[in-house]
């Protein structure tokens, strides 16, 4: 299972995957993607999690000046890559984890590094440290000799170098060592908790020291915030979840739509139905889809009534995995009927996707609110209102690949 389906830029091309994404993470200098069964990884296996032999790097072969700097740092970097995610909306006690592999060809004086932040939209400030690592020619280089203190929890804690280290993303100096030093750390898996609710992005970099000769790298994957994948939206197994969260329970979705007729799937935590609103932009729904639940009758689709100011509108029955166009494309509608006796945990985040097709190309922002009611069994007796919701969520993670108000990244073609 993919843990992270964004795609990558890497040499000023992208690394495109099986179906349109509609989330993309943002590259500066040498960034990609490895299928292992391609025979480029070398001497670098998947980590032990992932589920797959796919996995993604940065690196300072074909960097750019200053590309790799940790922020706050300054000393003798040269040339390096970044990667930085889609912003995503994280609860407070959310946990973020995946796995890292620092990989260099330098040793003795050249002090490589490598690192990975969490940080926040606003201001672009750092929040956590999440790795380290730093070419030395003896003893721990994970985390990295005098670099920022590491506020997740690394296993294992330490590490030293592992010498014979080959990876294609290294170019001409695969499989060459300058020196005591060089290798791979193997994987080191990251763990932290998310401390404050809001709107974050995770950084991704690799620097050289004092040269631009023997390059370095860091390999990464397995992404997971909650415990639960990050999707691209470009499948119902890879949905796009929500960037925000009102006060009022509404989840808020922020992409762009690229290609006529693109498929975009969303996934937020589930009731017993759902309003769907497009909150800014030219675009109207033209079809929708739902992702199987398990619910055999289906659902009951309604429009929005300016006479009444209520959804009362009956439009048609919905069976899952089924898609249905609208007769007249809408701004709003809503999606009821999911039987309560399902149980659908509302802290799994990938429990009900919702598939749009749109009026044509374009920004699309949009939100997608919970309709509770009681259900038999609840240990209060009903499901809390929206406004509640807002306090419960813990196990909520949501990516997308624009933040509200912010800054707006297109859809991958």
């Amino acid at each position: 299972m993919r843990a992270w389906n964004a795609a990558l830029l890497a040499c000023a091309s992208f690394i495109g995957l099986s179906a349109t994404p509609a989330s993309a993470a943002e590259c500066v200098g040498n960034c990609g993607e490895i299928d292992v069964s391609q025979g480029i990884s070398g001497s670098i296996t998947p980590p032990p999690a992932n589920g797959d032999n796919l996995f993604f790097w940065v690196s300072t072969r074909n960097g750019v000046d200053g590309g790799g700097t940790l922020p706050g740092q300054s000393g003798d970097e040269t040339n390096g890559s970044r990667l930085v995610s889609a912003p995503f909306f994280a609860e407070a006690g959310q946990t973020i984890s995946y796995y890292f592999n620092y990989i260099t060809s330098d040793g003795a004086g050249f002090a490589d590094y490598a690192w990975s932040q969490l940080r926040g939209v606003d201001g672009n400030t750092t929040v956590a440290n999440l790795f380290t690592a730093r070419t030395k020619p003896t003893g721990t280089i994970a985390p990295g000799l005098d670099l920022p203190n590491v506020e997740a929890t690394l296993t294992p804690g330490s590490v030293t170098i592992l010498p014979g280290t080959t990876f294609a993303p290294l170019g001409g100096d695969s499989g060459d060592c300058f020196d005591d030093g060089c290798g791979n750390t193997g994987w080191i898996f990251s763990q932290y908790t998310v401390q404050t609710s809001g709107t974050y992005e995770l950084s991704f970099g690799v620097t050289n020291w004092d040269d631009t000769a023997y390059d370095s790298a860091l390999a990464f994957d397995g992404l997971l915030i909650g415990g639960s994948v990050i999707g691209d939206g470009s499948s119902p197994t890879q949905p796009l979840l929500p960037v925000d969260l009102e006060e009022d329970g509404t989840f808020l979705f922020e992409f762009t739509v690229d290609e006529p007729e693109q498929q975009v799937f969303v996934d937020p935590i589930v009731s017993v139905g759902y309003t769907y609103e497009m909150v800014d932009g030219p675009l109207l729904f033209s079809e929708v889809w739902i992702k199987s639940v398990g619910d055999a009758d289906g659902f009951q689709l309604y429009g929005w009534n300016d006479m009444t100011n209520a959804y009362d509108i009956f439009i048609t029955d919905l069976l899952e995995e089924t898609w249905y166009e609208f007769d007249d494309p809408l701004a709003r509608f809503q999606l009821l009927g999911i039987d309560p006796d399902l149980g659908l945990d509302p802290l799994d985040t990938n429990a009900f996707v919702t598939g749009f097709k749109f009026t044509g190309t374009g920004d699309v922002a949009m939100s997608m609110k919970a309709v509770t009611q009681f259900v038999p069994g609840n240990p209060n007796g009903v499901i809390p209102e929206p406004a509640t919701w807002a306090m419960m969520l813990i196990g909520f993670g949501a990516v997308g690949f624009s933040a509200r108000k912010r800054r707006t990244r297109a859809v991958l073609a």
